[in-house]
């Protein structure tokens, strides 16, 4: 009976001991969660994607995989043996990609359509394996905005005028209004400004005598940013100053002789030169 008790409690510890095992084989073998790295590139630029080794194990093998914000993931190849291998040549990245050591990925003359996620696999030599995420954004630079306006009403005191700030080109971009010069933000008092729901357009009643005639639009993404600049003065000229009315007046032209004899020769408006001559008898 004791026999048998101990068999059972063999087989037991026996089966306790294979599960802590593959247990602890199944965490070490776990792919570690890195942190997501954004970075935003501008069209045409090279994009740096380092993975950075935290273990002090040999790395064997970094394999490297795209996932695109439209369509299927792409392998795009694996470094190992100090070698770096191409997968498919003929894909969107072509030959723009390099590997400049042994665990940073090298993307030159960035495509909007290189925007996605790059994940490197990194195994080391113990088998166990970690992966590294860079979510890459490429975009378009800013072109140069335009500004309309329209003017309301203008009057003695200051002018209602709204202005529109339009940007031309693909992608988002961020509008927003300055004032002054150096810039300054808009007051937070909406008393003499009100913004529309885009930012694009700026209504406001400026007063002749505020110190700040400039309003400044920018146009932005997070890797680039242009600027136009509009001088209230322009917009809103100070009206004509009122003139007091001219008073037209007669006068008689007299044309006088020696003999004190005088005639009405006609009439002249707002003044008259008159001629004298004196003749001996």
């Amino acid at each position: 009976m004791a026999a048998k008790c101990a068999g059972k409690i063999s087989m037991a510890c026996l089966l306790l001991g294979t599960f802590i095992c593959s247990f602890l084989g199944l965490v070490s073998s776990r792919v570690p969660k890195t942190p997501t790295i954004q970075l935003n590139r501008i069209l045409g630029e090279s994009a740096l994607l380092p993975v950075h080794i935290t273990s002090a194990n040999t790395v064997s093998i970094v394999k490297w995989i795209f996932h695109p914000r439209q369509g299927k993931a792409n392998d795009l190849g694996r470094f190992s043996d100090g070698k770096w291998k191409r997968w498919n040549t003929s894909d969107s990245l072509g030959q723009r990609l390099e590997m400049v050591d042994g665990t940073t990925l090298k993307i030159s003359n960035l495509v909007v359509k290189d925007s996605g996620n790059y994940t490197a696999h990194v195994t080391f030599s113990t088998g166990v394996t970690e992966s590294h995420t860079f979510n890459l954004t490429v975009y378009e630079p800013v072109r140069e905005p335009q500004v309309t306006h329209k003017l309301i009403s203008n009057t003695p005191d200051g002018c209602n005028v709204t202005l529109r700030c339009q940007a031309s080109g693909t992608g988002d971009f961020r509008v927003s209004w300055k004032r002054g010069n150096p810039l300054r933000a808009l007051d937070k008092s909406p008393d003499w400004h009100q913004l529309s729901d885009n930012g694009e357009d700026l209504h406001l009643f400026w007063h002749r005598n505020a110190s700040d005639a400039n309003i400044t639009c920018l146009v932005s993404n997070p890797v680039d940013q242009k600027n136009i600049s509009i001088n209230l003065l322009s917009l809103c000229p100070a009206e004509d100053p009122v003139r007091e009315p001219q008073v037209k007046t007669s006068l008689p032209l007299l044309f006088l002789t020696g003999r004190d004899e005088a005639s009405t020769m006609g009439s002249c408006v707002g003044g008259c030169l008159v001629t004298i001559t004196l003749k001996r008898q």
